[in-house]
């Protein structure tokens, strides 16, 4: 009986014991997971890429009829040179290590005649492309003020990785339009991008 009573009490205890070892080594794994993710995050590497484009509008594509409840129209796509690697480069990264891309500021100027401002418009939108890729609303702008000749679009939160690494980007304008633009009007595109980028990434 006592013999019985010992060995029952190493498997209690021996139990007891395993139990331990497996909640630290959870614990230790929690930890060093934890600390990969940590030490990934350090390892982001944040700068921006701002484009400046002109595109000159004279006036609506057609000539379209505009009634008084307005029309929506899309303007002439935009291409722009992406010009990603060598942004990259300057920061000693490469696109296999980007980890995404978002829009942190999307503008429009109106460059010229300085009698037009987007009094003609109330609704904006502005689609980006790349070839291979799908068309997708990078901002918007709804209940534009009168008297402006610059508006700061609404973003989307869209990862725009794929179109900033592509050769060629298109942007493209669409907007609900009360009155024709002036036939000399030059539009300003302002787009900034912050692009994040690990070495650990992969």
């Amino acid at each position: 009986m006592g013999s019985f009573l010992i060995i029952f009490d190493i498997q209690i205890h021996t139990y007891i014991v395993m139990k331990r070892i497996i909640a630290l080594t959870l614990v230790a794994g929690l930890i060093i997971v934890g600390s990969c993710k940590k030490l990934k995050s350090v390892a982001d590497i944040k700068f921006q890429v701002p484009y400046k484009e002109t595109a000159e509008v004279p006036g609506l594509p057609n000539n379209p009829f505009i009634p008084a409840e307005g029309l929506t129209v899309s303007l002439p796509a935009i291409e722009v040179e992406s010009q990603s690697e060598e942004y990259l480069k300057q920061y000693n990264t490469s696109s296999e290590f980007i980890r995404e891309v978002r829009t942190t500021d999307l503008r429009l100027t109106i460059e010229q005649p300085a009698s037009q401002n987007f009094d003609i418009v109330d609704s904006l939108w502005l689609l980006v492309s790349a070839t291979g890729r799908p068309e997708i609303l990078a901002a918007h702008k709804y209940g534009i003020p009168k008297g402006q000749n610059v508006v700061n679009l609404d973003l989307v939160d869209n990862d725009m990785k794929e179109y900033f690494l592509a050769d060629k980007m298109y942007f493209r304008l669409m907007g609900h339009f009360y009155d024709a633009p002036d036939t000399t009007t030059k539009l300003n595109f302002f787009v900034n991008f912050e692009i994040v980028a690990n070495p650990l990434y992969k």
